[in-house]
């Protein structure tokens, strides 16, 4: 293999690899808005009953708030991780 078919092919690696990525990206994001749709929808549940509830139910959240910032740190990570190789490929 010559060096121009391989620089082209080392090219079309490359473009895929981007494609895959960004698709990837577009799922991510779209999976955050069904969650934050889902999250509105539990908070009016649970901040709507009966007052008697509204202590068990803000334990609840904030339980689950806990949760949620472990999965936003991997998925800070995941996502600085690709930004970072994606930045130290060559052009």
């Amino acid at each position: 293999m010559n060096i121009l078919n391989m620089r082209t092919s080392l090219r079309h690696l490359y473009q895929a690899k981007m494609e895959e990525l960004h698709a990837e990206r577009h799922h991510i994001v779209t999976e955050f808005i069904h969650w934050n749709e889902e999250a509105i929808t539990r908070f009016t549940t649970l901040f709507s009953s009966h007052p008697a509830n509204l202590a068990a139910n803000a334990k609840a959240v904030f339980t689950s708030l806990l949760e949620f910032t472990s999965l936003l740190d991997q998925v800070t990570q995941y996502l600085t991780e690709g930004l970072e190789q994606a930045k130290d490929k060559p052009d």
